[in-house]
């Protein structure tokens, strides 16, 4: 199976493959195209300017079952996508606006992120907005069998994760964070990964960058940081010859 999007503009896509075969994909786009479902209209301004944010599901054979936009007047981009059994959950960032199911929300800070949930039906379940007073970024995303939800990105400032409040270094550095949020999107677990004692006065920085969930719930975690970085199993110190290291850590289900 082949299938071209037909329009000018639809970009940095994401796919995954739900738990009946069928394909999920997302990505950028800026004026009109059609995936099949309809055509979706342009993002305000149209191309050059700021994109909206789309996730769409295509049967095994590029049928559009349904398709979401997350639009608004400002930039809309999708990070990740991840979809297991009956659960698709996609991550992305914003800035002034975003409206996701009809809900509008308006950042707080210089760019906010989200992460949204929808049954593989396109039923949405929840959304979940990570708004600090500086720049915050749902990187990863990851679904576990049960149908939590794995987001990990970095943040600025402070950051409140849904009754957790992390901190980070300033508006230079970042922490990065990873969080499980159950099927009503309610915070079960989560952590930050920097130097709790230092990051909100030094020069440290972290970022999360990827999520991958294998069959028993083990979740793997990788990213990257400057000068040093706790990721749970003690300080790990940049190389003599790096500006920058990586790190991979694997969290068992909580």
């Amino acid at each position: 199976m082949a299938r071209p999007f037909r329009g000018s503009d639809p970009s940095g896509l994401k796919v995954a493959v739900d738990g009946g075969g069928s394909i999920v994909i997302g990505g950028i786009y800026r004026e009109p195209f059609d995936l099949g479902c309809g055509s979706l209209p342009g993002a305000p301004g149209g191309y050059p300017y700021n994109p909206d944010a789309f996730i769409a599901k295509l049967s095994a054979a590029g049928s559009c079952r349904w398709v979401k936009t997350f639009s608004g007047e400002g930039y809309e981009e999708l990070s990740d996508l991840a979809a297991s059994g009956s659960t698709i959950v996609a991550g992305g960032a914003f800035y002034e606006a975003v409206t996701i199911d009809g809900e509008t929300r308006a950042s707080t800070g210089q760019q906010d992120s989200f992460a949204v949930t929808f049954t593989s039906a396109g039923v949405h379940a929840w959304t979940r907005f990570f708004a600090g007073d500086s720049n915050d970024y749902v990187r990863a995303v990851g679904v576990l069998p049960d149908g939590q939800a794995v987001v990990a990105g970095d943040h600025h400032d402070r950051l409140d994760l849904g009754g957790v409040d992390v901190c980070s270094a300033n508006d230079d550095y970042s922490n990065g964070f990873a969080a499980i949020y159950d099927q009503a999107g309610d915070l079960v677990w989560s952590r930050d990964y920097g130097l709790a004692a230092e990051s909100c006065c030094q020069s440290t920085s972290a970022n999360a960058l990827a999520v991958a969930v294998a069959d028993n719930g083990t979740v793997r975690l990788s990213g990257q940081f400057v000068n040093a970085v706790d990721v749970g199993s003690g300080r790990l110190e940049l190389g003599p010859l790096s500006d920058r290291d990586g790190f991979v850590v694997s969290l068992a289900p909580p």
